[in-house]
């Protein structure tokens, strides 16, 4: 079982449209068994992958997990969220007793949650909440990979330093942790947001997300048909209009590029040379 934590400390990012599609992409394309853990409370993706019968919810939310309960499994365990609920807003409450420790009890119960299911899925993609409090670092230091959406605003860039020092701390946590990258998102065809790119990739050239068979910084830019694929609960390529299938173009290669990185196989192969037997 792979794992991917979706983390950025600044809201807006598109950390939700990543995971979502990211899921999608693994799930339907690749013929994954996905596992979506949604860790903000805010829930946004999990709402999103609940809108069709692609995802199903699973039995415990992740407030649940986090307060030690137990994710139902079978051998025929189909693609799962769990869902990120408002319980997650108010960790300190989810200590009984005032002498332990709520950072030790959230990280043991997040790892004995990663063990129960390991066998299960073939991926876990967990969406993070913006202000990076145990439930991100936990999830990076249980985790093999990591990856950070950012859009190129100067509000953004400026909170690249502490981003790097919960990297720095995850390393030192987790050995088979590796970071994927930043990944430029939402990007717009505007002055300023080029400028700001051109200080990204000179400043953290190290910590961007790169192509090194093409030699390019991929970048996703900001296109109406992620919002509307958001709100649909579906994958953005499955618009038909034009407009959707250039989102779809922006997003793929990258796709493929995150999934090569994690040495993710891609089933459908399997599945078809096994058909054509």
């Amino acid at each position: 079982m792979k794992s991917l934590v979706i983390c950025n400390e600044k809201g807006g990012v598109g950390k939700s449209m990543i995971a979502t599609q990211f899921a999608y992409f693994c799930a339907i394309r690749r013929k994954l068994r996905v596992l979506v853990f949604d860790l903000d409370h805010q829930g946004n993706t999990s709402k999103s992958l609940l809108k069709k019968d692609f995802f199903l919810a699973a039995n415990v939310n992740a407030g649940q997990i986090l307060r030690g309960e137990t994710l139902t499994m079978n051998e025929d365990q189909k693609n799962l969220v769990i869902v990120g609920d408002e319980s997650l807003l108010n960790l300190q409450d989810m200590v009984t007793n005032p002498e332990d420790d709520i950072n030790q009890m959230i990280y043991n119960n997040l790892y004995n949650a990663f063990e129960s299911f390991r066998s299960y899925f073939d991926l876990v993609i967990i969406d993070t909440n913006p202000n990076p409090d145990i439930r991100m670092k936990a999830a990076m230091y249980l985790s093999n990979y990591a990856i950070s959406p950012i859009q190129c605003n100067s509000e953004s860039i400026d909170g690249i330093e502490l981003l790097i020092k919960l990297i720095d701390d995850a390393r030192q946590m987790n050995s088979e942790f590796e970071y994927l990258g930043l990944l430029v998102n939402l990007l717009e065809n505007k002055a300023y947001q080029k400028q700001n790119f051109s200080t990204l990739v000179e400043k953290y050239n190290e910590l961007i997300l790169f192509d090194k068979e093409k030699g390019v910084v991929p970048s996703i830019g900001n296109n109406i048909a992620f919002q509307a694929a958001q709100d649909c609960g579906i994958p953005v390529w499955s618009f038909r209009q034009s407009t959707a299938q250039r989102a779809w173009a922006m997003l793929q290669p990258v796709f493929s590029l995150i999934a090569e990185k994690m040495s993710l196989p891609d089933l459908s192969k399997t599945k078809t040379n096994e058909g054509q037997k």
